[in-house]
């Protein structure tokens, strides 16, 4: 049977030519060899007149005395001669040419920085008398402190720079977590509680990344948890079970009922003191623990209608804010249990302080966005920021009051002046977000 490449060869012959062939073949060839001789030149060469593909890429690590830079080459390039960094300070605009480095090298450090500015790079590929199209450009400003972040979306524990678009260290952790217990210094663990497992606690160590799974039988699930740093002791609130659990090196030495018409929500512990603060739905407590067994010394209950939602510790005073439907209360209470209220209208939930008139709270505005509001000890609010999604985390950084907050619901972490006045946020150069769903802070 004839197909139908047959029937049309059949009834029309080729032409017998003795060079077509010939001259199929060399037209193959030299047309091949012209395209792969434009591909590789564009591949090896980036010093091609108009050649304006980028071949080099920059990434910065900044810490408060100095920047980093350190690149890649996008492709394989011939004949290089060296690199050339640019600077600019304070705008994109106008950079210029800072510093030639050897051929040898793929990263440069930049000593002539200050605190408080904000410096401009990218980086081009030097040959014999020609010069690349330049990299990227990225920034970064200036500052002391660094900043940890939890987050739960992608399951990530990273340090950001001060300006929180540079991610320093990225930790990737097995479990999804909730709450910590954050490392001081001269200790490296940071404690998590967990969804994914009950009766089960995980570590991570901040300089290495490890983490260690810790089941206990008689834990039923990690509200939250503190480190007790003078003692050595992890301490563990169990709301399932009413329990509080005191660990010392990674053993459980004693266990406390609580009472169990409760809901626990929060633990501290006061650094002025020995004193552990627990906040459940109905009041603050205070306990001292001996020996692993806790005892309650004090207890507050809230007024009608109000709920437990958050602590915050200065030196011997704690703060317990709890919230009703349109208005709040935060209790001051001091190292001789004196109180001291402060009646606020709306509905907070979160609160930070680092002085008695630096209190930082998070409100909740139905139908609208969460606001970051700063008051006195008087409860006279300084400013008030009303730009944010749902705030979960707030912190101050002591070394220039500047102010970080986590917006969960947006996935941004901010960096924000005294005055609450937004001037950084956690995205790359590209305006990408680099977090996911951020939990907890912590400054480094």
């Amino acid at each position: 049977m004839l197909t139908e490449l047959n029937i049309r060869t059949s009834m029309k012959p080729p032409v017998k030519s003795p060079h077509l062939f010939l001259y199929l073949l060399i037209f193959f060839v030299f047309t091949s060899l012209y395209f792969w001789g434009c591909t590789e030149r564009g591949r090896s060469n980036p010093f091609e007149p108009g050649e304006t593909d980028e071949v080099i890429s920059l990434t910065l690590l900044p810490e408060s005395d100095k920047i980093t830079l350190r690149w890649q080459l996008n492709r394989q390039v011939e004949d290089i001669t060296g690199f050339r960094v640019y600077r600019s300070i304070g705008s994109p605009e106008n950079l210029l040419g800072f510093q030639e480095v050897s051929q040898t090298t793929t990263q440069f450090t930049d000593f002539q920085v200050q605190p408080g500015q904000r410096y401009y790079y990218r980086v081009s590929v030097l040959g014999t008398n020609v010069e690349s199209t330049p990299s990227n450009v990225e920034s970064a400003l200036i500052g002391n402190g660094k900043w940890w972040v939890l987050t739960t979306d992608d399951r990530n524990v990273k340090l950001l720079s001060y300006d929180l678009q540079h991610t320093l260290r990225d930790y990737r952790t097995e479990f999804l977590s909730e709450n910590w217990a954050t490392p001081t210094s001269g200790d490296s663990l940071f404690w998590f509680s967990t969804p994914t497992y009950l009766k089960s606690i995980v570590s991570l160590n901040r300089q290495n990344g490890r983490e260690r799974f810790f089941y206990f039988d008689s834990l039923s699930k990690a509200e939250d948890l503190f480190f007790n740093v003078n003692e050595r002791q992890l301490y563990v609130l169990d709301n399932v079970r009413k329990r509080l659990f005191v660990l010392f090196n990674n053993n459980l030495i004693g266990i406390t009922k609580l009472d169990e018409n409760r809901d626990y929500r929060r633990i501290k512990q006061s650094a002025a003191s020995d004193a552990v603060w627990v906040m459940s739905d109905q009041a603050i407590s205070r306990y001292e623990i001996n020996a692993g067994v806790a005892r309650l010394t004090a207890d507050w209950p809230f007024d009608s209608g109000f709920t437990g939602r958050d602590i915050a510790v200065l030196g011997g005073n704690v703060y317990a804010l709890s919230a009703g439907t349109t208005a709040s209360q935060l209790l001051q209470i001091d190292n001789q249990n004196n109180t001291t209220p402060i009646s606020l209208q709306g509905r907070y939930r979160r609160v930070t302080v680092i002085g008695p008139d630096a209190i930082f709270l998070a409100q909740e505005i139905d139908g609208s966005d969460d606001a970051l509001v700063k008051m006195n000890a008087a409860g006279q609010e300084i400013f008030r920021k009303a730009e944010f999604g749902s705030i979960e985390a707030i912190g101050v950084n002591p070394s220039d009051q500047t102010i970080v907050v986590a917006d969960v619901s947006r996935s941004i972490v901010s960096l924000h002046d005294p005055q609450g006045n937004r001037i950084s946020e956690s995205r790359n150069s590209a305006g990408t977000r680099i977090l996911s769903e951020p939990l907890k802070l912590l400054l480094d």
